[in-house]
């Protein structure tokens, strides 16, 4: 074995594993007119407009277990919970979804 293929082979094992989560919001009830996000499992994931601060309906995508929605984002990270737990089988009218700027899911 030569001291390259050592050094491949201990360099691919430290690799970090991130998982991509993700979340679909819509504009509209009835989950119309949506758009999904999507990022680290635990990142901050921005609301670009037109949905930002306009969030009627919100569902975890696959694999996502679930999101929590946030109202504010400082230095990249959000704050300020406003709903939490919201799963795959969706949050219709979702509770200040006039606020919503942010999620983050896992």
């Amino acid at each position: 074995m030569h001291l390259s293929t050592i050094i491949l082979s201990a360099s691919t094992l430290l690799l970090p594993v991130v998982s991509a989560v993700g979340i679909q919001i819509c504009y509209k009830s009835g989950f119309q007119e949506c758009t999904t996000i999507s990022g680290g499992v635990g990142q901050c994931l921005y609301v670009g407009g037109p949905y930002n601060d306009h969030v009627f309906s919100a569902r975890a995508t696959s694999g996502t277990r679930y999101c929590d929605s946030y109202n504010d984002i400082n230095n990249g990270a959000c704050a300020n919970r406003l709903v939490a737990g919201i799963d795959q089988a969706g949050y219709s009218g979702l509770p200040d979804g006039h606020k919503t700027s942010g999620f983050v899911c896992y």
